[in-house]
């Protein structure tokens, strides 16, 4: 094990440990919380984030550079959204191109080793994940209950007339709290599930485009290298009907499996079940696997396909800079649309927004 590795390890225990006791006391009662961490429902005097993937957690990293106020909320258990590994392996994003400026300096901040895979992209050796527990790391601070909310879903938002009312699912009841400065840093196929969101008048363009939009528009899978030709670190591209595969293959002393991106080239979402088909009959392999949607996070590590890594717009979205509310994340960037690079330009561009 190097001492790059057993860093990133000591860090990402760390973290665990600090994020499992947050969590942890989410589930006790709601007056317990309130009372012990002054957890107030009027939130005016901070930029409410809601979702912890690489966009939102960047965005607050930029915040508290700033030293403005925030409280994020994050659906699920963890943080890093559809950013996701297990034993090096990413079942999210995994590589990043050095072409990318902000991904690269966020990377050489946080001190992350890099390994090439060609001339033109990289990978971490422990997997993608890494980078968000270091980030996380640099934002949580001493008490990270202060702007963190793990377990709180958005599934109601009111507008008012100065700012909104939110209406989080958490544990067993439900909790509301009011803003003026809200930001959405969840992929646009969740944005159906929030009632009253697509009403709102500042959601206009985006519902336009959340209308035509196609979801699920890649799909991810692990394959172990037995089933792969030729195991040699690579990144390859093929075409499959009207499927473009990339393959990835890390060549690494652990041996890692293969990852294969399947990206529509239509607008047709074929079945998971006709994809493998596809790949069966193109890599000559008969591998059991197990169908898994991107939103099922907890059990990434069991299954061998996960559907859904990646969503898709017709085009950028573009933020009203005066707007109170602002979206970010790499579906609705204009620079890197669909990538890490994306996420984060989008979330600079609104910690601009925002001063």
């Amino acid at each position: 094990m190097t001492n790059n590795t057993r860093k990133n390890r000591r860090t990402f225990l760390k973290y665990s440990a600090v994020m499992t006791a947050a969590t942890g006391l989410l589930s006790s009662c709601a007056s317990f919380d309130d009372y012990l961490f002054d957890d107030k429902n009027d939130l005016d005097d901070e930029v409410v984030i809601v979702g912890g993937g690489i966009a939102g957690l960047y965005l607050a990293k930029q915040l508290r550079a700033k030293q403005m106020e925030f409280r994020l909320y994050e659906a699920s258990n963890y943080l890093g959204g559809r950013i996701k590994s297990f034993s090096g392996r990413d079942y999210g994003a995994s590589l990043l191109a050095k072409s990318d400026v902000l991904a690269g300096q966020l990377a050489d901040e946080l001190k992350m080793n890099r390994i090439a895979m060609d001339k033109e992209n990289y990978y971490f050796a422990d997997g993608m994940q890494t980078l968000v527990d270091l980030l996380v790391e640099r934002i949580i601070g001493l008490i990270p209950y202060r702007n963190f909310r793990m377990r709180h879903q958005l599934v109601e938002i009111q507008k008012q007339s100065s700012g909104y009312e939110l209406t989080f699912q958490a544990g067993q009841g439900q909790k509301r709290v009011r803003c003026e400065r809200l930001v959405l840093a969840i992929p646009p196929s969740q944005w159906g599930r929030v009632k009253g969101l697509l009403e709102l008048p500042e959601m206009e363009a985006a519902k336009n485009q959340y209308n035509a939009m196609v979801t699920e528009s890649a799909i991810k899978l692990i394959l172990p290298l037995s089933s792969i030709q030729g195991v040699t670190r690579s990144l390859a591209e093929f075409n499959l009907g009207n499927l473009t595969v990339r393959q990835i293959i890390k060549k690494h002393p652990t041996a890692l499996p293969a990852e294969l991106e399947v990206f529509y080239q239509t607008n047709i979402n074929f079945s998971i079940d006709y994809i493998y088909s596809e790949l069966k009959k193109k890599l000559q392999v008969n591998y059991p696997f197990q169908k898994l949607p991107s939103d099922q996070y907890y059990g990434w590590s069991q299954a061998s396909f996960v559907q859904g890594a990646f969503f898709k717009l017709n085009g950028p979205l573009n933020n009203n800079k005066a707007s109170p509310l602002q979206i970010i994340g790499d579906s609705v960037s204009a620079v890197a649309p669909n990538r890490i690079e994306g996420a984060l330009q989008s979330a600079k561009l609104v910690a601009e927004n925002l001063v």
